[in-house]
């Protein structure tokens, strides 16, 4: 789902509202759109980029969309590079990293799928938020968490175009900004 400020009915520059957008996001929104289409190869969105000529008969332009190729080498680049950063060795790692290098982020993803991905994000993007989540939790104790083995930490990649403010604080399980 593509995001779009045109949608939002609250305002995004009131940092005392859940829907206020860091100035840093909005100052950098329209590249990250940018990037996130040429990244898809402007699928489902080259109207954006090819406009209608004045004069261009209606039928005629929408041949002209259908014709229209993009050459995909922004995706192929960054896909490639993110490659070669994914060459990682580790190091001392907890053991509950080591037990799950093959579904780490509870998806099915590798390690080593998982870092590449989120380099191709980092790339493209110029950041991504990375975080460790923790399923709900309704053991009693230590001892029915370890019997569980869906009850794990696991990895979470966000876009930064979704991240409407990123300086927030968590108190008691209270999210404020």
């Amino acid at each position: 789902m593509k995001y779009n400020k045109t949608e939002l009915e609250h305002p995004i520059d009131d940092p005392s509202l859940p829907s206020f957008h860091h100035p840093v996001l909005r100052d950098i929104k329209s590249d990250l759109d940018k990037a996130f289409d040429v990244y898809n190869n402007l699928r489902g969105c080259k109207e954006k980029y090819l406009p209608k000529e004045p004069k261009e008969p209606g039928e005629a332009y929408k041949a002209r969309i259908d014709r229209s190729y993009f050459e995909d080498f922004f995706r192929y680049g960054i896909q490639c590079f993110a490659g070669i950063l994914s060459k990682f060795d580790l190091s001392n790692e907890p053991q509950q990293i080591t037990d799950n290098l093959n579904n780490i982020d509870n998806e099915g993803n590798s390690l080593a799928a998982f870092w590449m991905e989120a380099d191709s994000m980092a790339l493209r993007d110029g950041g991504v938020l990375l975080q460790v989540e923790m399923p709900p939790n309704s053991s009693r104790n230590a001892a029915e968490e370890i019997n569980q083995p869906s009850l794990r930490p696991y990895f979470v990649m966000r876009q930064r175009s979704k991240l409407i403010n990123w300086r927030s604080t968590i108190d008691d399980a209270v999210e404020s900004l």
